[in-house]
């Protein structure tokens, strides 16, 4: 009898926490960010798509040489 007492006691707990959480937390997408995402003015510009490595050209190869080149002095010592 008292054992299930307690699991009584253990349920009524955990709903009354589950509804507490709900009155306490913001609904979804009452946050700022999340609002301003659906204004119409604010649209974010679409990711620029890569560039495939078989598309490369020579100067494209060339421009990549000279960013990741690095100089005798610029190594740490």
């Amino acid at each position: 009898m008292a054992a299930s007492g307690l699991w009584r006691a253990a349920l009524w707990l955990l709903c009354l926490s589950d509804l507490l959480l709900l009155l306490l937390l913001p609904p979804p997408g009452s946050c700022a960010a999340e609002s301003r995402a659906g204004m119409p003015g604010d649209a974010a510009p679409p990711p620029r798509k890569k560039k495939d490595i078989r598309d490369y050209n020579d100067a494209d190869m060339a421009r990549l040489l000279e960013q990741w080149e690095i100089k005798p002095f610029e190594l740490p010592k």
